[in-house]
Formats: structure tokens, sequence, C-alpha cells
């Protein structure tokens, strides 16, 4: 697979799990889509319950974009609950190369 065709999937999935966790969210906790944006440590906007959900999420669409199921709970999961902080950039960095491992 052509690696910015892959990089291009994995950026939409992140995105399309982020749009789905923000429809249980309310107005004022939405989500953002930014690289930047922090998703758990003491700046982060996930407790671990919306990080479970957003990876879930991910799954779902990462499976649907690839045509094969990523593990992206254990693969980010662990990464996340050992950094002080993870940021959306860096999820989708993490994903891709799990995703780039698979194929």
């Amino acid at each position: 697979m052509e690696v910015r065709r892959l990089q291009d999937k994995v950026e939409i999935a992140v995105n399309n799990a982020v749009a789905r966790l923000n429809e249980m969210r309310d107005a004022d906790s939405q989500l953002g889509t930014d690289p930047n944006t922090v998703l758990t440590g003491s700046e982060g906007q996930l407790d671990s319950m919306g990080l479970i959900n957003l990876l879930l999420f991910v799954e779902e669409e990462l499976a649907g974009a690839l045509g094969t199921p990523v593990d992206v709970m254990t693969t980010v999961g662990e990464q996340a609950a050992s950094s002080a902080s993870f940021t959306i950039g860096e999820l989708t960095a993490l994903i891709e190369r799990r995703a780039n491992e698979l194929s």
C-alpha cells in the first residue's frame, strides 16, 4: 500500500472516530482533531473511559478503511498509559506504524 494513501486513511479514520466520540460528549467538551490536541495526561481532554471509546471507534473505522482489523487498543493503550501526555498526532503516528507492520 502506498505510504501517503495509508497515512490519509489512518488520518481519516482517526478524525471519523473523534467525530463519533464527540457525538457522545457535551457541546462544551468537544475533542479537536488537531495533531497537538492532548488526549491524556494533566492537560488531557479524555478520562480513561473516553480514551477506551476513542480507541474502539478508531479500530472500527480502520477495519472499514483498510479492510483488515488493527489492534489499536493494545498498541496505543500501552503507549498512552506510559506517557505523561498523549496527543492526536502521536495516536495517528502509532497507528500508521502498526498498520505498516500489517501490510
